[in-house]
This record gives C-alpha cells, sequence and structure tokens, in this order.
C-alpha cells in the first residue's frame, strides 16, 4: 500500500506561520496577557499602556478645553447643549 493510498501526509512540509512579535514585550502578542507579574517584559508592556492611557486622556481633556476654561466654561459648555 502506498502513502498516498494510506491518506499520510508523510513527507508534506509543514505549513509556517509569520509570527507578528510585540514592539515593547518583544514576544508574540499572544502571550502578553500570561507574563509573570515579576518579569521586566510586563513591566515595560505595563508601564506602556499606562502612558498610552495618559496620552489619551491629556489628548481628550485638551480637547475640550475653548475659550472660556474653570466653572463658567463648563457651565456654558451644558447650558449650550440644552
Amino acid at each position: 500500500m502506498s502513502d498516498s493510498e494510506a491518506g499520510s501526509d508523510v513527507g508534506e512540509t509543514p505549513q509556517l506561520q509569520e509570527v507578528e512579535y510585540h514592539a515593547v514585550t518583544g514576544i508574540p502578542e499572544e502571550y502578553n496577557s500570561f507574563l509573570p507579574k515579576d518579569t521586566d517584559e510586563y513591566k515595560r508592556l505595563k508601564s506602556h499602556k499606562v502612558s498610552e492611557l495618559a496620552s489619551a486622556l491629556r489628548t481628550r481633556s485638551a480637547g475640550r478645553r475653548g475659550a472660556c476654561s474653570g466653572a463658567a466654561g463648563r457651565w456654558r459648555e451644558a447650558s449650550d447643549s440644552i
């Protein structure tokens, strides 16, 4: 009986998958959630996420500031939306 008759895949090369590594941790993205908290990779990832969040919050709050600031500006924004 030949390999083709037995349905065997012997001799075929496996398909290689391209792996993308995370820019901060240097490991595949799907492994980042399993990093032990005491590793340098985890600490770098946590620091990166915190800085991204802080940057997003600064950008968001800067976009809300108008010509008026403080309580009067917030009141005016609220009354304009009514």
